[in-house]
């Protein structure tokens, strides 16, 4: 590829829309294989099955205490990760629709948005089923023991 071919890739209406993805898709894969090895590590040190069959609380504590709240941290990023994987789709058509460039120059954004959006949906999916780990698990247990908590104390 010389240089003239490059400036002229850098100057296609298409390159922001394929930058933010790409960064976005990065960001999703770096994010996965790190939580991926966080799920490894809460298997290997907490019994996340008798966690999940029996509903305890403690165990559910630790793994969400698990290195320096480790396990919060993971949780956050990946509701933001899903929440900018809903968002960029629809940022990117509203900047296409209010844009001035031609239509034919609109329809192939359009194009490159459905494509984004397409793959965004396959990656927040992977995101959901990686956090469908002990960390949802952990969360949700103590959610529904904090609720239990709460609902304890008022009738008192």
């Amino acid at each position: 590829m010389n240089r003239e071919r490059f400036f002229e890739l850098l100057k296609s209406p298409c390159t922001p829309y394929v930058i933010v993805e790409l960064i976005y898709v990065i960001a999703v894969i770096t994010f996965n294989i790190n939580l991926a090895y966080i799920n490894k590590l809460l298997n290997q040190n907490f019994d996340v099955d008798r966690m999940v069959v029996q509903k305890d609380v403690i165990i559910a504590t630790k793994v969400m205490a698990f290195e320096n709240n480790t396990s919060w941290n993971y949780l956050f990023w990946g509701i933001v990760l899903i929440v900018i994987g809903f968002v960029i789709p629809i940022v990117s058509n509203l900047i296409n629709n209010s844009s001035y460039k031609s239509e034919g120059v609109k329809t192939a954004i359009l194009m490159v948005i459905c494509f984004m959006t397409a793959l965004n949906i396959i990656l927040i999916i992977s995101i959901s089923k990686a956090l469908l780990s002990p960390i949802v698990i952990a969360t949700l247990i103590l959610c529904a023991a904090g609720a239990l908590f709460a609902i304890g104390s008022s009738q008192s």
